[in-house]
């Protein structure tokens, strides 16, 4: 029996795209603002949040140059399918835990990720719910 090959491009595609469906979406009742970058894979997206819900996401390369964020969060692709699950695996269920296992980095101003930390977290695992929709 054949099996297709892998493609990482084509994983790396479906995983940016789950995660614009289910963050575009995203949204709670709170009083903040900051713009992050989102790594996935190779991709690269900032995420624009006003007033408790995702504002804009754009692929960073098609942003103008020097384009800045308040922090990022970057991971394998791999490392977002395994979080991504609908119960993930310890290990792989939060953030700290993926950064503390080096799958995860996250970088830049810590004060914005850390004042809202749950928003962050929940934004970053919304696409568990797209997958059990």
């Amino acid at each position: 029996m054949e099996t297709a090959p892998h493609n990482p491009q084509k994983d790396e595609r479906q995983a940016v795209k789950r995660f614009v469906d289910a963050a575009g979406v995203f949204q709670r009742t709170r009083t903040l603002r900051f713009t992050m970058m989102v790594g996935i894979g190779q991709v690269r997206l900032l995420v624009s949040v006003c007033d408790g819900r995702v504002d804009a996401i754009h692929a960073l390369a098609s942003l103008r140059p020097l384009t800045s964020w308040d922090f990022a969060v970057i991971a394998p692709v791999l490392s977002w399918k395994r979080f991504w699950e609908a119960v993930p695996e310890p290990g792989w269920h939060d953030v700290f835990a993926l950064t503390r296992h080096n799958r995860m980095q996250i970088e830049g101003n810590l004060q914005p990720f850390m004042a809202h930390l749950q928003f962050v977290k929940d934004l970053l695992a919304s696409p568990r719910r797209e997958q059990n929709a």
